[in-house]
């Protein structure tokens, strides 16, 4: 798995008339958090978790080998139950997403 997100890249799309237009583009991998509230479990498999907003926890519980990617000005808040119990060699791992 890759833990990476970006963001900033251009999309290019031409018609079939020859008409160009471009937008700037956001890309993840693994799982966007849209819910202000996530609980229940994250797991290694759906990492990394991308979270692009403030969020509060209120019963979550995150897995060995999962990595939680944050992007800048966002809070990750717990008011209730956090689990995250990882390993040495199978780290839970909270960073800042690239070029946050």
């Amino acid at each position: 798995q890759t833990a990476w997100s970006g963001s900033g890249y251009s999309v290019v799309v031409t018609n079939s008339l020859g008409t160009t237009t471009s937008t700037t583009a956001s890309l993840f991998f693994g799982t966007v958090i849209s819910s202000a509230s996530p609980s229940g479990t994250w797991t290694a498999a759906g990492s990394p978790y991308n979270i692009t907003n403030s969020v509060t926890v209120t019963g979550l519980v995150i897995q060995p080998g999962t990595t939680v990617l944050l992007a800048s000005n966002v809070e990750f808040r717990v008011a209730g139950l956090l689990q995250a119990a990882g390993a040495s060699n199978n780290p839970v791992t909270f960073k800042r997403m690239p070029g946050a």
